[in-house]
């Protein structure tokens, strides 16, 4: 096995084009979207569906910067990309992966009737189209599908810069949704250029900043940033050194079912921890002082994450809906010491909200799909010698999906045109470069 990816070097002329779209959705990201207004977000979507149609692993970088303006161009490009996979269904076919596509178009007269309620009951198309952006999101993997066989190295840097950038940026106070996926790529980025002895260029020292600038913020944050770090940098240090079957292990099924397990024991038991953990909540983040912090990763999960599970999963069971519904409520959590309060962000965990957003039917599909595309992209990390610059953001864009999913929200906008469209470009290199059809495990 190379360790390179068999692609046709680019003519100069489209390097320039790709470097001058990237610039033009930096001013873009930071200028004109937040400046111009609905006029300017309305001129862009033509150009934002011709970056997609274009089929073009080059203007993914670019791509990514407009994801991150989180208004109606990100429906849009993902509308996109589930139009491109359509009309490029017999390369998906080739790749293994139009099992998804075809499921993913078999519920989409479903969320076209959804979206056509909700805009008939608040006559915003916006609204409308972000209310299922969870289902849209999903598209990306097929847009990834496509545009794997076009990488390269300088895309794979292209890639790391843009996200190191913003990542950097909204640790400034321009906020993204970006953040946590971007720390832990500029961490894993750092540790493998630093000991295989890289020449260490500016790339590296906008990384270094950036990494540094993660372990701050997770410091003042939460738990999650710091988790997704810790499993992306382990699953690097396993790629490294050629443990195949550990990484297997920990992206295959067992994680999932470990996920599941902990959510259905949390959500039955967390109100036999503390009255709403007074002694920890002020000082869960600090991780100055490591003594406490059995107590605060406790917190974490019984105290801050569990009773949103609870009220997200009593929703669930309460509305039985097999399809999205017209309204979805919003979440009551009961906290330990007995206050109802409403939550505003959903049930804080991925396949939960799936289901609540969705239906038990429509959600549930989806939650297979993730599942099945995660397991089957993720034997690409068996391959040994991938490009430095494509291990880095894979083993990244895993950890991310997997901590996110069960913490937060994976499929959060802007995070999901790198995330998943990287696990699509994944199933993709692993069925061509292992030379056999894509199975799970």
């Amino acid at each position: 096995m190379n360790d390179t990816l068999t692609i046709p070097t680019p003519d100069a002329s489209a390097d320039k084009a790709a470097w001058g779209h990237l610039l033009f959705g930096f001013i873009a990201l930071y200028a004109g979207y937040p400046l111009g207004g609905g006029i300017f977000r309305y001129a862009m979507l033509p150009y934002v569906m011709y970056l997609v149609f274009r089929c073009d692993a080059r203007y993914l970088p670019a791509l990514v910067l407009h994801c991150c303006s989180e208004t109606m161009i990100l429906p849009v490009i993902y509308v996109s990309m589930g139009a491109l996979s359509c009309f490029r269904y017999r390369q998906i076919r080739q790749a293994g992966a139009h099992r998804i596509l075809l499921v993913l178009l078999l519920l989409a007269p479903i969320f076209v009737r959804t979206v056509v309620q909700r805009y008939l009951l608040t006559l915003d198309l916006n609204v409308s189209l972000i209310s299922v952006i969870y289902y849209l999101s999903f598209f990306c993997i097929g847009y990834g599908v496509l545009i794997a066989r076009n990488m390269s190295y300088r895309i794979l840097d292209a890639c790391i810069f843009v996200i190191a950038t913003i990542t950097l940026v909204s640790y400034m106070g321009v906020a993204v949704r970006l953040s946590m996926v971007g720390g832990a790529i500029c961490i894993n980025y750092c540790l493998y250029t630093l000991f295989s002895r890289r020449p260490l260029g500016p790339l590296w020292l906008l990384c270094t900043a950036t990494a540094v600038a993660t372990v701050l913020m997770a410091n003042e944050s939460t738990f999650t940033v710091i988790g997704t770090c810790i499993f992306s940098m382990a699953l690097m240090y396993f790629y490294r050194h050629n443990h195949f079957r550990v990484i297997k292990t920990l992206t295959g099924l067992l994680p999932f079912l470990g996920i599941f397990l902990l959510m259905n024991y949390a959500i039955n038991n967390y109100q036999r921890y503390g009255d709403n953990f007074d002694n920890v909540e002020g000082s869960y983040t600090d991780f100055s002082d490591l003594s406490g912090l059995s107590d605060r990763a406790r917190f974490k999960l019984f105290g801050d994450r569990a009773p949103y599970w609870a009220g997200a999963w009593d929703d669930i069971r309460d509305a039985d809906n097999p399809v999205p519904p017209l309204i979805v409520p919003e979440v009551t959590a009961t906290m330990q010491d007995g206050r109802e309060i409403d939550v505003t962000f959903g049930g804080h965990n991925t396949y939960l909200e799936l289901l609540r957003q969705f239906g038990w039917l429509c959600g549930g599909l989806l939650i297979l799909l993730f599942m099945r595309a995660m397991i089957v992209g993720r034997r690409i990390l068996t391959v040994p010698h991938l490009p430095n610059q494509l291990s880095i953001l894979l083993c990244s864009a895993f950890a991310f999906n997997l901590i996110i999913s069960l913490s937060g929200t994976a499929f959060m906008g802007s995070a999901s045109v790198i995330a998943l469209t990287l696990v699509g470009c994944a199933w993709s290199l692993q069925h061509y470069l292992l030379k056999n059809p894509a199975q799970d495990d």
